[in-house]
């Protein structure tokens, strides 16, 4: 959880917001968003999938797919 603490301040610019670089800022996004999902914290993991999709648009098609899948463990299939 430590780890995921520090990717999203990354993600969030809560770190180095003047100089906020959008390719580690989506690198820290897609850690996270692994992490989460390792941790069973499927919620925080989707918010961070829309949030993604919203701004990165060409990561669209495989964060489509990350949600779908996120979404399934979240219902409990496999």
């Amino acid at each position: 959880q430590l780890a995921v603490n520090e990717l999203l301040k990354v993600f969030y610019g809560d770190l180095l917001a003047d100089r906020l670089d959008p390719y580690w800022r989506g690198q820290s996004g897609l850690m996270a968003m692994r992490l989460l999902e390792e941790l069973g914290k499927h919620d925080e993991a989707l918010k961070i999938c829309a949030e993604m999709e919203k701004d990165f648009p060409g990561m669209r098609p495989g964060l489509r797919l990350r949600r779908a899948r996120l979404e399934k463990l979240q219902s409990g299939q496999p």
